[in-house]
C-alpha cells in the first residue's frame, strides 16, 4: 500500500508538463543569461504557460469531469488529449521565436517533436509519455549545458519502478518513450540550433 502511494506521488511529481518546468529552472540555475534578451522570470513563466498549463488543461478539464483517469490509462484516447499539447508547443515556440529567445525556441520544438513521435506510435503500441517527458527535457539540458548533467537522466530510475508499480506500463514501453526522446529531442537540438539564427 506504501509502495503504491509513494508510486503515485513520483508519477504526479515527475510528470512532464511539471518536468518541463523544473527543466527551465535547472537552465536558469546553471546559466543566468540562458534565457536572453528577456528576464528569465520571463521566459519561464512563457514556458510555464505553454509546456506546463495548456498542455494539460483539457485533460484537467475532462479529469474533473469524470470522463477520463489523470493519466489516460486508455491509449484509444490519448490523441485527443496529445494534440492539445502539440499545438500548444507550436504556439510557445512560435512566440519564443518572435521574442528571440532560442533556447525557449528550441525547448518548445523539442517538446513538440516528441510528443508528436509518441502520438504517432500510440497509434501502433503503448508508450510511455512519462519516460519520455523526462527523456527529452534531461537530453536537451545535456546539449545545452554539458555532459556534466547526465546523472539527472538517473531520475528515469524511480519514474520507471513508479510507472511498473503501477501497473501503467511495461519496461519495454519505459524503454520504447526514453529511446524515443533521447532521440527525437537530440535531433531538434542539433538541427535547431544552427537553423535559428538571432
Amino acid at each position: 500500500m506504501v509502495n503504491t502511494k509513494l508510486a503515485d506521488v513520483l508519477s504526479h511529481a515527475l510528470s512532464a508538463p511539471l518536468f518541463a518546468l523544473y527543466s527551465l529552472i535547472i537552465i536558469y540555475a546553471a546559466n543566468s543569461a540562458a534565457y536572453s534578451p528577456l528576464p528569465a522570470c520571463l521566459a519561464i513563466l512563457i514556458g510555464g504557460v505553454f509546456l506546463t498549463i495548456l498542455p494539460v488543461a483539457p485533460l484537467s478539464l475532462n479529469v474533473l469531469k469524470g470522463n477520463v483517469d489523470v493519466f489516460v490509462s486508455d491509449r484509444r484516447r490519448r490523441p485527443k488529449f496529445y494534440s492539445y499539447a502539440i499545438l500548444s508547443y507550436l504556439a510557445g515556440a512560435l512566440i519564443s521565436h518572435v521574442l528571440g529567445v532560442k533556447i525557449l525556441t528550441i525547448i518548445h520544438l523539442a517538446y513538440f517533436f516528441v510528443t508528436l513521435s509518441v502520438m504517432i506510435i500510440n497509434f501502433k503500441t503503448k508508450i510511455s509519455a512519462h519516460a519520455s517527458g523526462i527523456a527529452g527535457p534531461v537530453t536537451y539540458i545535456v546539449f545545452f549545458l554539458g555532459l556534466s548533467y547526465a546523472f539527472l537522466y538517473l531520475i528515469l530510475i524511480p519514474v520507471a519502478w513508479a510507472r511498473i508499480k503501477l501497473k501503467a506500463h511495461t519496461i519495454q514501453q519505459i524503454t520504447l518513450g526514453t529511446i524515443v526522446a533521447v532521440i527525437v529531442t537530440f535531433l531538434t537540438c542539433f538541427i535547431m540550433y544552427d537553423v535559428l539564427l538571432y
